[in-house]
């Protein structure tokens, strides 16, 4: 019975992060950096002050996002990252 009810914990958090999607996205804030994005996706994860640079690439923070959401609109940004 233990094996059967580890067995469903474990099918729904893979079934639950298969289904992870966007929940929320907003501006957070704006600074001479402009438009600083919030992204909340529907699993709890979240990221906070996303901005896009003039070379296309996305920083969180003060970190280069990487070449997968290079040149990307905030929405797919946003799915890209709650995938």
């Amino acid at each position: 019975m233990k094996k059967l009810v580890m067995a469903v914990m474990a099918l729904g958090i893979l079934l639950s992060t298969a289904n992870a999607g966007v929940k929320e996205v907003y501006v957070g804030s704006t600074t001479s950096l402009g438009k600083q994005y919030v992204i909340k996706c529907t699993n709890g994860r979240s990221i906070y002050e996303v901005h896009i640079e003039s070379n296309g690439f996305w920083y969180s923070g003060a970190s280069n996002m990487g070449d997968d959401y290079k040149n990307k609109s905030i929405n797919e940004v946003a799915e890209t990252f709650c995938r």
